[in-house]
């Protein structure tokens, strides 16, 4: 697959591929895939260990599929913590720029996609060229850079917040060791939730006081 995608689809610039790699043989650079994808892989490490554990674990699997040599649209799934996430930064922690991956993420509908990357048996696109077709034909690409982006300058190092540990490499499940094993993300997504809810028995949050700001 990482040498003749082909194999997948016989159209290697087709808007199918929801890809970095995609995005670049559309625009006739692929020899800058893995220098590119490096790069993104690079950052992404870099906004997941300055950020809470469910936009940390957002990134990296936002970053998956776009590294992937082929992302179909529905290997995009990641978008579903991120609603969470984009909730969360607007609605409670008032981060207003979080917006618009917010509409970004509300454009991420079937209709909408279609109009660039409409099904084989639903005949031609009907956005073919230009600034909007690009947008469109890329929307899951553009989404992940806007929030790697916000995740990168909201964020800030969890030395600078008393009682947190860092969320990268080894230490990424520290604050879950008592669980006794790893846990999966829809663990991670219903603690994330339940930093909504009031403190009572059994509450998953992070033990961080209410007074104090929470990083990224």
């Amino acid at each position: 697959m990482f040498a003749d995608p082909a194999r997948i689809y016989a159209d290697l610039t087709s808007t199918h591929n929801q890809s970095l790699r995609g995005l670049l043989l559309r625009a006739d650079l692929p020899a800058l895939w893995p220098w590119i994808a490096s790069l993104v892989c690079l950052l992404t490490l870099v906004a997941a260990r300055r950020c809470d554990r469910l936009l940390a674990t957002t990134l990296v699997g936002l970053c998956a599929a776009a590294i992937s040599p082929w992302s179909w649209g529905h290997h995009w799934v990641w978008i579903t913590p991120l609603t969470v996430v984009v909730a969360d930064r607007v609605l409670r922690r008032r981060q207003w720029a979080w917006l618009v991956p917010g509409v970004l993420l509300v454009a991420t509908t079937p209709w909408v996609l279609a109009l660039a990357d409409p099904p084989d048996a639903a005949g031609p696109a009907v956005l073919t060229s230009g600034p909007l077709w690009f947008l469109v034909g890329n929307l899951y690409l553009v989404l992940f850079v806007t929030v790697l982006g916000l995740a990168l300058w909201t964020g800030r190092s969890v030395s600078a917040n008393p009682g947190r540990e860092p969320i990268a490499g080894i230490g990424l499940w520290e604050d879950f060791r008592d669980w006794g094993s790893v846990p999966t993300w829809w663990e991670i997504l219903a603690a994330k939730v339940a930093a909504f809810c009031p403190r009572g028995p059994g509450d998953l949050r992070d033990p961080v006081p209410s007074d104090q700001s929470r990083a990224c």
